[in-house]
């Protein structure tokens, strides 16, 4: 499967369900119980999927003429926000959860987007000019203007992934070009661009920045990815996790946690990795030998939470541990109704879900 072609499964199977922001605080909500259910089209495939109640769904539901999927972009936590999309991929500002989408932009399809720490602008790649190869664009909000942020280079030159500095003073991204087959880590600090002379042969995606180191993930398939540290001031890379193959990965703190499969570090799968970036020493988090897989991770903004997705005969399953040290965690009690299918979970606060 080529990594520029996304295969959502779940959501082609189940395209019609939880096609909405469902804001979730630590405490779970109370359902109302009828035996309403919710319709389904007889093109759907929907074996394996429990039931759903109409009467549980619908006043999570915007009107279905302009809103009809709304899967989340990004979260603005400082300011309690949401971007999220509809069905053709427009960006809305949700000015609280559940509020009425506003529509920020139109007729444009981006692959990815990222809020500014402030929540005052995010940026966003899009192909809009130049068809499968993304550039990068800043969007400010106050002003409801967006501009374009870099120019491609090469003829098969992409920017697919990009994360702002904790500061929000600059973006570090990848600038891959698919006909040589290498990528550039680069920072723009909005006066200048800066590409580190690191050579980073292949597909490399950025994942999260602190300070000045980097988590990059070097992706050879989607069973073979491995995440490395960029050290910016000395432009050295370092390897992470270059055993097993790690999806996801992010900075907590004095730490940098990822999930793996395959590392003989780990004593279990599914298996989540800790390691110190003052000492080194890795550390495998206590998970409950109940987690049967982990579809998603998100840290909560204090570095203090951890949620994990899991799916379990094609129902997801929301998760949320309290992280005590290196390794120690303990579960919160359950607050998700067991009956949904989710995509793109957000922290928007530190207590709270979306």
């Amino acid at each position: 499967m080529s990594k520029r072609t996304l295969i959502y499964s779940k959501r082609a199977v189940f395209n019609y369900a939880m096609k909405v922001v469902l804001t979730i605080s630590l405490v779970g909500p109370v359902l109302s119980q009828n035996n309403d259910l919710f319709p389904v089209p007889d093109s759907f495939q929907v074996e394996g999927v429990p039931p759903i109640k109409k009467s549980d769904v619908d006043h999570l539901f915007y009107d279905p003429a302009s809103i009809r999927s709304n899967l989340i972009w990004d979260a603005d936590r400082r300011n309690r926000r949401l971007l999220v999309t509809d069905q053709t991929n427009n960006i809305y500002l949700l000015n609280s959860p559940l509020s009425q989408p506003v529509k920020l932009i139109e007729k444009v399809v981006p692959s990815s987007v990222r809020m500014r720490p402030d929540g005052q602008a995010f940026a966003f790649s899009s192909d809009q000019q130049d068809e499968d190869n993304f550039e990068l664009f800043l969007y400010d909000v106050a002003k409801q203007t967006s501009v374009k942020l870099t120019t491609l280079r090469g003829k098969d030159e992409s920017i697919d992934s990009f994360a702002w500095s904790k500061r929000g003073d600059s973006l570090y991204y990848i600038r891959a070009d698919y006909d040589l087959k290498r990528s550039s880590l680069c920072r723009y600090d909005f006066q200048t661009e800066k590409c580190f002379t690191t050579e980073l042969k292949g597909v490399w995606e950025v994942l999260d920045s602190q300070e000045y180191r980097i988590l990059l993930k070097y992706w050879k398939s989607s069973t073979n990815q491995s995440l490395y540290l960029l050290d910016t001031l000395a432009d050295k890379l370092t390897p992470v996790d270059d055993k097993g193959n790690c999806p996801q990965g992010f900075f907590a703190g004095d730490k940098v946690l990822w999930a793996t499969e395959g590392n003989d570090f780990c004593k279990m799968n599914p298996c989540i990795l800790s390691m110190n970036l003052r000492s080194g020493k890795l550390a495998q988090l206590d998970l409950p030998a109940s987690l049967l897989n982990i579809n998603d991770t998100k840290i909560a903004p204090d570095g203090k939470h951890l949620l994990i997705q899991e799916t379990r005969d094609g129902i997801d399953h929301l998760r949320i541990f309290r992280l005590r040290n290196d390794h120690s965690t303990k579960e919160l009690p359950p607050f998700f109704p067991n009956t949904y299918v989710v995509w793109h979970t957000r922290w928007i606060t530190n207590t709270e879900v979306v």
